[in-house]
């Protein structure tokens, strides 16, 4: 059923000398931080919103927390009929689940920051 380790191993050997591997690793790692970079820059501020203002956590959190029962993986072939076979739907799952755990991790960072610290803040001028 598997193979060899040594098949395994003359096989790695090979896509390393011939760049495939390279070229490959480089464009999942290029994937994952474009996902992650967009996902965060964009649930950081969502996260403040929905911390600050009740009507945006009113809006936006019942979303955020529905899909974030659903496992990005699972989402594929749904993403893959609206956005076809390419780079953009791999990148949108990375950023889908990126998205909606920083959005909430965000928003309950700004809900759990004790009111004194920002009585003190603005004590001080800050």
């Amino acid at each position: 059923m598997l193979p060899p380790p040594l098949t395994v191993l003359d096989k790695f050997v090979e896509l390393l000398n011939n760049g495939t591997l390279l070229d490959n690793t480089v464009a999942s790692v290029q994937r994952v931080l474009i996902g992650f970079v967009l996902g965060v820059l964009l649930a950081i501020p969502v996260g403040f919103l929905m911390g600050w203002y009740t009507i945006a956590r009113g809006a936006v959190e019942p979303w955020v927390q529905f899909l974030r029962t659903i496992p990005p993986i699972a989402l594929s072939p749904l993403v893959i009929i609206f956005m076809g076979i390419g780079e953009l739907p791999k990148i949108f799952l990375i950023f889908l689940a990126v998205f909606l755990g920083s959005s909430i991790a965000t928003f309950q960072g700004v809900r759990n920051v004790d009111v004194t610290l920002i009585k003190a803040a603005q004590v001080f001028g800050s």
